[in-house]
């Protein structure tokens, strides 16, 4: 008979420690739940992506030099005659 009250209790006291563990949630801030669904929403990543990768685009736009046609006239060899 001992066994069994064991086999019983033991279930309801391992809930009873779970429930206690699981019971108290954190109220979330405004702030906080603005950074969870940021950080998991996927359209928001991908634009911040596209954002970046202009803004990237922009600056080194800057870094190349524009293409400009320049010559001498002493680097062309005139027909032989």
């Amino acid at each position: 008979m001992s066994r069994d009250l064991a086999k019983l209790c033991r279930p309801i006291f391992l809930t009873t420690v779970f429930v206690e563990i699981g019971l108290p949630q954190q109220a979330l801030t405004w702030n906080e739940l603005r950074d969870r669904f940021e950080a998991a929403n996927p359209t928001l990543i991908a634009g911040r992506i596209g954002i970046n990768e202009s803004k990237a685009a922009e600056i080194t736009a800057y870094l190349r030099p524009n293409p400009n046609v320049t010559g001498v006239a002493g680097q062309i060899d005139p027909p032989p005659k």
